[in-house]
């Protein structure tokens, strides 16, 4: 292609592996057959992602307790849910936007979301929110990451065949004893700090607040599979690599 072509890539993403699993909150899935199909058209991997499964009802071991006494008698580290107070929530979602755009800057991929979007976003899964799944992490009193877990809501709404009435509505008032999972859908940390250990924590402390709360699986999804920091973390705190998926492109123009 020279220099006087235009080069438009369209891209798409679909599920590998994993295809008898049933998926999480918020993720797709398609039969095994798509890839031969878009394989077929023309498309190349682009990128994989990951998905990584922890079972909540194994102990982390004492690897995690060890990297937390190391990182305890050098700074000072606290992990806290966020706060639904009306104006305490605005100032951790402000947090949140401040986290997310700096430590995925660099990722793959990545576009910053405005304010409006991230803004609509909160009202739209503020209802579906477990607060102790929502996670702030600080050092020195410095804001330096965060974690947000979802419940799976697919649990609910998979008996509820698409209706609310007139037996989906039993389903939605049981949500509490019917959502055993949660989806880990955000895990980042400020560049300044990403060599502390501080990945495996937040984690860790999702791992033992999901136990508390009486959750027994979660997946963590999606990761870059380059993005060795943040998978060497999962790994650490216990996550198995579960699903791949693959975004695919190709020069259409």
């Amino acid at each position: 292609m020279n220099n006087n072509e235009l080069a438009i890539f369209g891209l798409m993403h679909i599920q590998l592996d994993a295809f008898d699993a049933e998926p999480y909150l918020m993720m797709p899935w398609n039969p095994s057959t798509y890839a031969g199909f878009i394989e077929g058209a023309g498309f190349q991997k682009a990128k994989d992602l990951l998905a990584w499964d922890i079972d909540l009802t194994v102990p982390l071991g004492g690897r995690i307790e060890k990297l937390k006494e190391r990182l305890a008698s050098r700074r000072k580290i606290r992990i806290r849910p966020v706060r639904m107070g009306k104006r305490e929530f605005q100032a951790d979602l402000d947090n949140l936007k401040q986290v997310y755009r700096a430590a995925w800057s660099d990722n793959w991929g990545f576009v910053p979301p405005t304010d409006a979007e991230i803004d609509q976003l909160a009202v739209e899964l503020k209802p579906i929110v477990d607060p102790e799944l929502a996670l702030f992490a600080e050092v020195d009193g410095a804001l330096a990451g965060c974690a947000l877990a979802l419940p799976d809501l697919n649990q609910v709404l998979r008996h509820m065949n698409g209706s609310l009435w007139p037996f989906g509505v039993i389903h939605f008032l049981r949500r509490r004893s019917l959502i055993t999972r949660g989806r880990v859908l955000l895990l980042g940390v400020l560049p300044e700090f990403r060599r502390l250990g501080l990945y495996p924590l937040l984690i860790a402390d999702l791992h033992q607040r999901g136990r508390q709360r009486g959750y027994t699986r979660a997946e963590l999804s999606w990761t870059l599979e380059d993005n060795h920091l943040v998978n060497e973390g999962i790994v650490a705190a216990g996550g198995r690599h579960s699903k791949t998926y693959r975004i695919y492109e190709k020069p259409v123009g």
